[in-house]
């Protein structure tokens, strides 16, 4: 009785390894994939349901992505999206009158090219940090 009773333990200790491995395996692949948003219009002001996205901007024209006022848009403190520019147009980052967009001159920026981007953080009620593949609008 005892050794059966020992290779029951073992068998459902084993089972419960079993369990959090897989556990694990599905935590992994969970963090690996983030979700895009894909725009290909000249305007795009950026939504609640963009946190944590990547915007892509697929545009043949230039184009630009729109900081909303936080009374427009509430993003929480800590927020975080990307955007990225996989089209062939010019994308310009522009903060909306009242927001401050930080690490550019004047409230707006380009990202550098095709297939670079760029990311936005929220830092106060109507202050961003953008950090990235960015320079000056020219």
């Amino acid at each position: 009785n005892t050794v059966a009773s020992q290779a029951n333990t073992i068998a459902s200790q084993a089972n419960t390894i079993g369990s959090h491995t897989t556990s694990i395996a599905a935590l992994q692949n969970s963090q690996t994939y983030i979700a895009s948003n894909i725009q290909t219009g000249a305007s795009y002001t950026i939504s609640l349901n963009d946190a944590g996205l990547i915007i892509d901007r697929n545009a043949t024209v230039n184009n630009t992505t729109i900081i909303p006022t936080n009374v427009s848009v509430g993003f929480q403190i800590g927020t975080v999206l990307s955007i990225s520019n996989i089209g062939t147009g010019t994308s310009t980052i522009s903060a909306t009158t009242g927001v401050t967009l930080n690490g550019v001159l004047g409230g707006s920026c380009v990202i550098s090219g095709r297939y670079k981007g760029a990311s936005l953080r929220k830092i106060s009620t109507d202050e961003w940090i953008v950090d990235g593949s960015v320079g000056a609008v020219a």
